[in-house]
């Protein structure tokens, strides 16, 4: 059986069956303030709403190289800026997550810290059902035999939790880290001809697409990627411009909290820190040096290029 042509998703923001009845914008204005347009709700949030001095933006901040430039960014142009950061199960207990994020949250200059906290049944169910099949198997027979992750979407997800927490708040921007690097694809692929892209809900093409969608549904909210004109080999100069310590009490893995030393996204921000940074501290941070280990040769082929593809993670390239 031959492959299946791969397409996207397409947001459909025209009025359907499903949702017919509702009153757009969800969210609308209040005395200069967004609220919700539900009267009753409106009352409740009135006195949330109030906030003293509201910040400029609200940035989506992990526990990443990213985020942690964006945080710099702001710092270093005087912007008042709150900080909200995601936590999802897949990734752990949230309770190390929290510990991790503090070493880098614990150093920043931001007004309030916000938590979204996901616990998720759908991709348990989703898991199950790969499982049962032989998708995982010919993933592994054409990218090689190496972890496969069943979690996706965060990104929509996320923007979608952060539009409440931007309305109490009278808080219209949120800023996010995708960099330029995400426009580009993953795979062209062969039989189809179509364009495979891993990180395409940060690419900059969904980015327009979805902020229609919360144009129509919210009022007076925001979004923006602050480090999507630079590529990743930006990004890596400018944050040890701007601190030289942080960087290395961040984590980006996305397989075992902080490093597990072994994928490609580990590989790829180890050898940015070493570019950039200083190697030693390098190595330290993540308790070994990872161009010695000759386990991690085929992620290095996949980084490299020798693949004739982009590897399969949440990283860039020149």
């Amino acid at each position: 059986m031959g492959k299946l042509a791969y397409h996207h998703p397409e947001y459909i923001i025209n009025q359907s069956e499903l949702g017919k009845e509702t009153s757009y914008p969800i969210f609308g204005s209040w005395q200069g303030r967004s609220l919700v347009s539900s009267r009753s709700q409106a009352e409740r949030l009135e006195s949330a709403a109030k906030v003293e001095e509201p910040v400029d933006v609200i940035l989506g901040s992990g526990s990443g190289k990213d985020s942690l430039l964006c945080s710099l960014i702001l710092q270093a142009a005087d912007i008042k800026y709150d900080i909200v950061t995601y936590f999802d199960e897949d990734y752990g207990d949230h309770q190390t997550q929290e510990t991790l994020f503090d070493r880098i949250t614990s150093r920043l200059n931001f007004r309030h810290q916000h938590g979204i906290y996901f616990y998720d049944e759908y991709y348990k169910w989703l898991k199950d059902r790969l499982s049962k099949t032989n998708l995982v198997a010919r993933t592994e027979a054409y990218f090689g035999k190496k972890h496969f992750r069943y979690g996706s979407g965060e990104t929509p997800l996320t923007i979608l939790a952060i539009v409440p927490i931007q309305i109490i708040y009278g808080i219209s921007f949120l800023a996010l880290g995708h960099e330029k690097s995400a426009d580009a694809p993953n795979l062209i692929e062969p039989e189809s001809g179509e364009e495979i892209a891993h990180q395409w809900i940060k690419s900059m093409s969904y980015e327009q697409l979805f902020s229609k969608l919360i144009e129509r549904m919210f009022e007076g909210v925001n979004f923006f990627s602050l480090t999507k004109p630079i590529h990743d080999v930006k990004i890596f100069e400018l944050l040890f411009q701007l601190d030289n310590k942080l960087p290395y009490e961040t984590n980006s893995c996305n397989i075992q909290k902080p490093w597990c030393c072994r994928c490609e996204k580990c590989c790829y921000v180890f050898s940015g820190f070493c570019a950039y940074g200083d190697a030693n501290k390098t190595i330290e941070a993540f308790g070994k040096n990872l161009f010695e280990m000759e386990e991690n040769l085929p992620s290095w082929e996949e980084l490299l290029g020798l693949k004739g593809y982009i590897t399969w993670e949440c990283l860039g390239f020149p």
